[in-house]
């Protein structure tokens, strides 16, 4: 369900409010379009969320990151995600199928295999760890992010390349 101008303009607001500023109209409009195709629910509590964290300046690609834990739960940094490793290695060993706390580290470890990890040295299976989970942690948000933002991102995409045509900043 698409959000209205005003449910979103609440949201904006307290989000703006809470930076102490005010959104510009242009400002507002690329928000709302952003924004218009989020759940109202989850939107209103990543608000209450990114007032509490959010930069200097709101951004809507950093209020999004966090609509997206909230809606899919926070993607383990890479220490986290090397410390749930090492500790797997300890308690399960090679023999055993570990439980990983997150798809994003299951994935990352299937690239490489389990067994195969468990049997290398730590100094040289835990750099192509963390580099294949990079790949997929960014992998896994960016497409957390556009399913968040449905087939809204098009729409954003083609009014920025109008207005930014090449023939139309020639004319006024």
């Amino acid at each position: 369900m698409v959000m209205t101008k005003a449910q979103s303009a609440q949201i904006v607001g307290n989000i703006f409010g809470g930076h102490g500023k005010v959104p510009e109209p242009a400002v507002f409009s690329a928000w709302h379009d952003a924004i218009k195709d989020l759940d109202y629910h989850y939107a209103v509590h990543a608000a209450k969320d990114y007032i509490k964290t959010g930069g200097a300046w709101p951004s809507v690609s950093e209020y999004l990151a966090v609509v997206n834990a909230l809606v899919n739960g926070v993607v383990p940094d890479e220490s986290e995600a090397a410390k749930e490793v090492r500790a797997a290695v300890n308690k399960v060993g090679y023999t055993g199928t570990p439980r990983w706390s997150h798809p994003a580290i299951a994935t990352a470890m299937d690239t490489l295999g389990w067994k195969e990890f468990c049997r290398t040295e730590e100094q040289f299976a835990m750099p192509r760890f963390l580099k294949a989970y990079a790949n997929v942690k960014h992998r896994v948000t960016r497409t957390q992010t556009i399913e968040l933002t449905g087939g809204n991102s098009s729409e954003i995409l083609e009014k920025l390349a109008r207005a930014f045509d090449p023939d139309a900043l020639g004319k006024g």
